[in-house]
């Protein structure tokens, strides 16, 4: 199972939809913005279940020449449970 893409609730249900795949595209986009490093890098499958499920998500500070307030925005809301 691809964990590093999935939503808490796929994670925790098994169920994907077209919520799962908004959340997929904002890992996405994080991905393209950091010049393609590994979303949660270098936890561990259960370790980002965890996190995820924590309440967790990925971090700005990663994002290369910073990341204007409204682009963030919208990967904050590919987030939301």
């Amino acid at each position: 199972m691809p964990v590093r893409y999935m939503p808490p609730e796929s994670m925790q249900r098994g169920r994907c939809s077209e919520k799962s795949d908004v959340w997929a595209y904002g890992v996405t986009c994080w991905e393209i913005l950091t010049s393609g490093m590994t979303p949660y890098y270098p936890m561990t499958d259960p370790t980002v279940i965890g996190y995820v499920c924590g309440g967790g998500r990925l971090p700005r500070e990663h994002l290369l020449g910073g990341c204007p307030d409204g682009l963030w925005a919208v990967l904050e809301s590919c987030w939301a449970t």
